[in-house]
């Protein structure tokens, strides 16, 4: 019961998005994003409930490319008679890319994560490599990356801290499969060289699913995985999840 409670508290989190920006973009120069939020509750048998907000926003011209996204979410349910937390997640985020030449572009970013189940105190990981735009046209954009990234994991006491420089590796995809039908998806593999995270792997993938249905509304289905090799004791190595939900779409179309 409590794994169950836990998971869809958590799952919330991609009502609203994945941790990739999902807003679809033109080269035009012009800032769009989408803003969500959501509530659940349940009562009688189960005394449950969450709240998740995410937004994001992304500027596009014909040589960079600079994209933010923002999640959190907090549950709690009943369980024996007492108040226990489901989800305590913020997660923020953001990437430059720039095209350096017609195929090769460089690019920097920045993610920030804090769960509270997890153990995870802070996560702050500044990252910075090179990729190669495989396919690059209005239909469909393809690219691969690779690069460097420092993992910087403060736990909860009395967990152990993680931090060490990581290699990166991953490939990300834009399909437009109609005028209001978007999807997009995004894998990295990162392997620890040093500190702490000396050999340890942690796989990242998101994808989702964006269709207009009016009205500045889009439907959203979304999924991601994540896998740490070096998770907090006593916790697991990976989870998987998948929701769809509501947002609100702000900028042209």
């Amino acid at each position: 019961m409590k794994k169950t409670l836990a998971s869809l508290a958590i799952g919330a989190l991609f009502a609203s998005g994945s941790a990739v920006a999902q807003t679809p973009s033109k080269p035009d120069g012009v800032w769009r994003g989408s803003l969500g939020a959501g509530f659940s509750s349940v009562s009688g048998n189960t005394e449950a409930s969450a709240f998740n907000g995410a937004a994001d926003a992304v500027r596009q011209t014909n040589i960079d490319k600079i994209d933010f996204y923002a999640q959190g979410l907090y549950g709690k349910a009943q369980v024996d008679g007492a108040d226990k937390l489901t989800g305590k997640v913020i997660r923020l985020g953001g990437r430059y890319q720039r095209d350096l030449t017609g195929r090769v572009f460089g690019f920097g970013g920045l993610d920030f994560e804090k769960d509270r189940l997890a153990e995870t105190r802070q996560r702050w990981v500044p990252q910075a490599g090179m990729g190669f735009h495989v396919i690059k046209s209005e239909p469909l954009t393809f690219d691969v990356f690779a690069g460097v990234a420092y993992n910087s994991t403060d736990r909860y006491a009395p967990f152990p801290d993680s931090k060490g420089a990581e290699a990166l590796i991953g490939e990300e995809s834009i399909h437009k499969l109609s005028a209001s039908t978007s999807f997009r998806q995004r894998a990295v593999l990162y392997r620890g060289v040093s500190g702490d995270r000396q050999n340890d792997n942690r796989l990242t993938f998101d994808a989702g699913l964006v269709v207009a249905i009016g009205g500045g509304w889009n439907l959203t289905v979304n999924g991601g995985y994540r896998r740490d090799e070096d998770p907090a004791p006593g916790r697991k190595k990976s989870d998987t999840l998948f929701f769809t939900g509501l947002q609100y779409a702000f900028g042209p179309r």
